[in-house]
């Protein structure tokens, strides 16, 4: 029994030692993001949204959301004025900018449901740990954890049909196509 709880522990310590070297990826990774939205030049087929830290998933999310918070800028900046549309193709600046919202609406909708399935996933992986040791009340507090941390990014689908229609409501305002 006493072999068994070492082996136990030190398998605990190691992972605890995994989380600790990935959080500090995660957040090398966080740092990169924000310094390339600060840019404004991201590679959306490159970008990772963290799923293990929820605050770590909504900075990502408040970065791919960049678009949609500028949508009045980017519409004015792109879509001239009747009187100084005459030489500016307004169709094709329309459609270009249609394209990159629903390009950027895309990606943050499949990161939002993979995060959502990667929680799940880890939830009923907690829960089959928790069954193999009934005696252990860290698994509980862990699966609590995480149904809560689901329960938010599930809110978060909410969020992005609030925040995807507020941007088309003012994209078809403007260019009515």
């Amino acid at each position: 029994m006493v072999s068994i709880l070492k082996l136990y522990f030190s398998w605990f310590d190691i992972n605890v030692r995994f989380r600790q070297v990935i959080h500090c990826f995660e957040l090398t990774m966080s740092s990169s993001m924000a310094a390339a939205a600060s840019s404004g030049d991201i590679d959306l087929a490159a970008f990772q949204v963290p799923c293990a830290n929820f605050s770590e998933f909504k900075e990502a999310l408040k970065i791919l959301r960049d678009v949609d918070d500028r949508i009045v800028y980017r519409l004015n900046t792109s879509i001239p004025t009747a009187s100084f549309a005459k030489n500016v193709d307004t169709a094709a600046r329309c459609k270009d900018l249609h394209d990159q919202i629903q390009q950027v609406f895309e990606v943050r909708g499949n990161a939002i449901q993979k995060c959502i399935t990667a929680t799940k996933t880890h939830i009923a992986t907690l829960q089959t740990e928790r069954k193999e040791m009934p005696g252990s009340s860290r698994y509980t507090t862990l699966i609590r954890q995480n149904q809560t941390k689901l329960r938010m990014m599930e809110s978060e689908l909410t969020v992005e049909e609030i925040v995807h229609e507020r941007t088309m409501k003012a994209f078809k305002e403007r260019c009515r196509t």
